[in-house]
C-alpha cells in the first residue's frame, strides 16, 4: 500500500474524512506489511499507537486498521 497521497492528500482532493478513511482501509486490507508495521507500532510505542488514534478521533473516526490488526 502506498501512502500517497495519505488521509491529508484525499482530503485536499475533495474526499470526506469518512471516505478518505475507507480509502486507506481498503488499501491497508491489501497491505500486510503496512498491518506489520501497525501492529509494532501498537506493541513497541504505545505512545505513538495512542497519538495515533487521538488524530483519527479528532475527525469522529476510529482508525482505518480497527479490526485489521
Amino acid at each position: 500500500m502506498s501512502r500517497e497521497p495519505g488521509f491529508a492528500g484525499l482530503l485536499l482532493m475533495g474526499y470526506s474524512p469518512a471516505e478518505a478513511r475507507q480509502v486507506i482501509r481498503d488499501g491497508l486490507r491489501n497491505a500486510p506489511e503496512a498491518l506489520a508495521i501497525l501492529r509494532d507500532i501498537r506493541d513497541n510505542d504505545p505512545e505513538a499507537y495512542a497519538a495515533s488514534v487521538a488524530n483519527w478521533a479528532k475527525h469522529g473516526l476510529v482508525p482505518p486498521w480497527e479490526g485489521l490488526l
